[in-house]
């Protein structure tokens, strides 16, 4: 009888000590991948992609971890550079200047592909939805400024990654992400779908 009631009382003990709150901040690498456009006028159809340079990703979250499976609202940022714009009808890319980013929140849920306590890499996957803002930032073609143009619209996001214990109450983690916002139509401009593709590291703490 203790020693049935000994176990009994441990049990949830041990639960409670998986299922936590955490935060998370990382940053690293951002490929903003080329994006299509369409512009009708005048009954003539007008497309071609938008290409993009490298930048720069961050993210910062919350999450609640329940042992093997935790759910996170994250933001996420990535940035880089606009490169061209190229025009199908003209068969050529216009050389541009000018920023793109990319803010997002997402709601994700990880999954942990190991129960070994004892190992200190765990590795995870991981599939969120959300809301993408994607910004085109002060264009200029051929010396001549455009402005800004954004679009947003529902997005989502896949991760694959480890986390690595650093001490009970921090982890180090390292993860890449392919996230995909979906096209936009606006009058007579139709913008495709913007995908990228990130590579992050960073820190998880538990509280």
């Amino acid at each position: 009888m203790y020693s049935l009631s000994t176990s009994l009382f441990d049990l949830p003990i041990k639960a409670d000590e998986k299922q936590r709150w955490y935060l998370t901040i990382g940053g690293g690498l951002a490929a903003i991948q080329d994006s299509d456009w369409t512009w009708t006028t005048g009954g003539t159809v007008y497309s071609g992609e938008l290409q993009h340079d490298n930048g720069f990703s961050a993210e910062l979250g919350a999450g609640y971890d329940y042992g093997r499976y935790r759910l996170e609202m994250t933001w996420a940022r990535n940035a880089g550079d606009l490169d061209a714009i190229s025009v199908d009808q003209a068969g050529t890319a216009v050389s541009v200047s000018g920023g793109v980013t990319q803010d997002a929140l997402f709601v994700t849920g990880l999954y942990e592909l190991t129960e070994d306590d004892d190992s200190k890499f765990t590795p995870y996957l991981g599939a969120g939805i959300g809301y993408n803002r994607t910004k085109w930032d002060n264009v200029t073609v051929a010396g001549t400024n455009s402005g800004d143009s954004w679009v947003s619209n529902i997005a989502g996001q896949l991760k694959v990654g480890t986390m690595v214990e650093v001490s009970e109450a921090s982890d180090f983690y390292l993860e890449g992400i392919y996230s995909l916002q979906a096209g936009y139509e606006v009058d007579d401009f139709e913008w495709g779908n913007v995908g990228s593709v990130s590579v992050r590291s960073g820190l998880k703490f538990v509280f």
